[in-house]
């Protein structure tokens, strides 16, 4: 009885092992209460039960060790772990908490071994990832400083992995098939002579810097697409058109890049769909910071970045259906976010999205018109034009100023009609639980039109609608 006793006290959990597994729980619960409130499409749901799921994985884990094997614990933590962490790396803060916790539950359960079973099972786990870390390191790709990334791009198999290490590279990048491309703080300028492909024909001779495609026919619009395309870890800057585009991609990721300085767009996502942009800064571009626009399944995730001082739109979903803007820090624009519908033919208009828990400050520089295409604007927080179906709850918006020559009025929040673009006018549209102050002329501004729309239980002082704030 003793000894059985004194084997559950040496599988004790420690303290900060039991408190760090109880926060993921309460996290992957949070997010299971939120999740239906804010978002209310069905695969939404399904993510709140996920959620759930993994909460109960954990809690079960946690009963699970000292009373049954620990080795079962550690399975049941590990897949609730995953699966949370999983649903929640856009916060990137959760995998890494979600792994942490797998280590710890490990330990805690090779303290209680002998050691003959715990080399036995760190030798199965360590032969379980090494073929997987050996793999990936042969089968990339590497380029050095003074070797063609367009080079190695050209004799990549389709779904390659290339790696470009630390330095700078000049030339612009021309991308036509599935490719994982990967840089060590690599930095991509211009060259004296341009790479030729199709959007430097498309963009009337100004280079892009990185350009992801499919096949165009001959009056620009798309012929076919290309699949699964990754962008990470790259300094795109100084190029007279756009830092990245992403033109007829499926499945389109750009993470952790910088797109500075740049004539037009830093990143700009078009006739693309399910198109994931996570941490990315985007500043001093000619036009907006991040663009994704034309297309009807867009199932844009553009989640951590930051777009400041660009002169044009920090982040904007034009003529595109279905995005998540969450995390995002806006300021130093001509607006933070826009959600807008242009009437284009064959467009099926703009929304479908949730913007949520953005910071957006001070968004006052003015934009001129351009003809026949966007009025004036300058001094607007987060505007929706023509939008339709799209949530605007939980965001920080700060002294966004209408400024003199805009078309527009500024100010916070805006719910404008679409006709200004030939578009209808905004409905379906929820704005709740947002911060405001210090906007001009309006914490929040309506100009009357649409239907369904909602605004209520918001923090703000200046507002043209009634139970607004």
């Amino acid at each position: 009885m003793s000894s059985l006793a004194s084997a559950r006290s040496s599988r004790a959990m420690p303290i900060y092992t039991t408190a760090l597994a109880w926060l993921f729980a309460a996290a992957c619960v949070a997010m299971a209460i939120y999740v239906p409130l804010f978002d209310k499409a069905s695969w939404e749901l399904m993510g709140s039960i996920f959620y759930l799921v993994a909460a109960a994985l954990v809690v079960a884990g946690l009963f699970a060790f000292g009373r049954t094997s620990p080795w079962l614990a550690v399975a049941l933590v590990s897949l609730g772990a995953l699966a949370g962490g999983l649903f929640l790396v856009w916060t990137l803060v959760a995998p890494i908490l979600a792994l942490v916790l797998i280590v710890l539950f490990a330990r805690g359960a090779l303290r209680g071994s002998s050691v003959m079973r715990s080399t036995v099972i760190l030798a199965l786990l360590l032969g379980l990832l090494a073929p997987v870390g050996s793999v990936s390191a042969a089968s990339a790709i590497h380029v050095y400083p003074g070797q063609s990334i367009q080079a190695a791009i050209n004799r990549a198999p389709a779904g390659a992995v290339i790696v470009v290490e630390r330095g700078t590279y000049r030339g612009n990048l021309d991308i036509t098939r599935s490719v994982r491309l990967i840089g060590h703080h690599a930095v991509i300028v211009p060259a004296a002579k341009p790479t030729p492909g199709a959007c430097l024909a498309l963009m009337g001779g100004e280079v892009v810097g990185i350009c992801v495609h499919g096949a165009f026919n001959a009056d620009g619009t798309m012929k076919s697409s290309i699949s699964n395309v990754s962008i990470e870890g790259f300094i795109v800057r100084d190029f007279g058109s756009a830092g990245i585009i992403a033109a007829g991609v499926n499945g389109f990721r750009a993470v952790r890049n910088v797109t500075a300085h740049n004539g037009l767009w830093g990143i700009y996502a078009a006739d693309s769909s399910d198109v994931l942009l996570l941490y990315n800064t985007s500043y001093d571009n000619g036009s907006d910071g991040i663009h994704v626009g034309n297309a009807s399944s867009a199932n844009a995730v553009i989640v951590g970045n930051a777009s400041y001082g660009n002169l044009g739109t920090g982040i904007i979903l034009l003529d595109a259906l279905g995005g998540r803007i969450t995390l995002n820090s806006l300021r130093g624009n001509c607006a933070g976010i826009v959600v807008a519908a242009t009437g284009t033919p064959g467009q099926n208009g703009g929304g479908n999205a949730k913007v949520q828990l953005n910071q957006v400050t001070a968004n006052n520089r003015l934009c001129a018109a351009v003809p026949d295409e966007a009025p004036a604007y300058g001094g607007a927080g987060i505007v929706l034009i023509g939008a339709q179906n799209t949530v605007v709850a939980l965001n920080d918006i700060r002294d966004n100023v209408s400024q003199a020559g805009s078309d527009i009025s500024g100010g916070g929040i805006l719910i404008l009609d679409g006709a200004m673009f030939g578009a209808g006018a905004p409905t379906g549209n929820s704005i709740r639980l947002n911060w405001l102050s210090g906007n001009t002329p309006n914490d929040i501004f309506g100009d009357g039109t649409g239907t369904t729309n909602t605004v209520s239980g918001n923090s703000c002082t200046t507002t043209n609608l009634t139970g607004a704030c």
